[in-house]
């Protein structure tokens, strides 16, 4: 879901934002495994005659849980894993429109860059 406005004949802003939720079962198994996330964006675009700056910036959070049997010579077991990871990105990006007709020309200058980092380490194997 997102949602933009021109604030002047130049410049539009903007803002999305999003969630999604995933769950895996196995019919002849008891292994199951979910993943639930938020995502977030802010983006901008400035224009002044042929010269143009566009920009966005973003969040994501996601939660991941995980649970299988472990079976094993001496005891079966329950393996469980629940974790986070975000993740941090951008862009940005300069232009300049060249209009030749028939066809324009936009030579332009961008840069991108995104962080993630996630922590949490699996449980030990449990018996039951």
């Amino acid at each position: 879901m997102g949602f933009d406005q021109l604030v002047t004949p130049s410049l539009l802003v903007g803002a999305t934002m999003g969630h999604s939720y995933g769950r895996l079962g196995m019919e002849s198994l008891a292994d199951t495994a979910s993943a639930k996330g938020y995502q977030a964006s802010f983006y901008g675009a400035y224009k002044h005659g042929p010269t143009y700056i566009t920009g966005i910036l973003g969040y994501g959070h996601s939660d991941h849980e995980t649970r299988r049997e472990v079976p094993s010579f001496t005891t079966d077991g329950i393996a469980q894993a629940n974790y986070a990871g975000r993740l941090v990105s951008g862009y940005a990006e300069v232009g300049y429109k060249l209009p030749l007709r028939p066809i324009d020309i936009i030579p332009l200058v961008a840069i991108q860059g995104a962080t993630s980092c996630g922590r949490g380490l699996p449980n030990p194997v449990r018996g039951r």
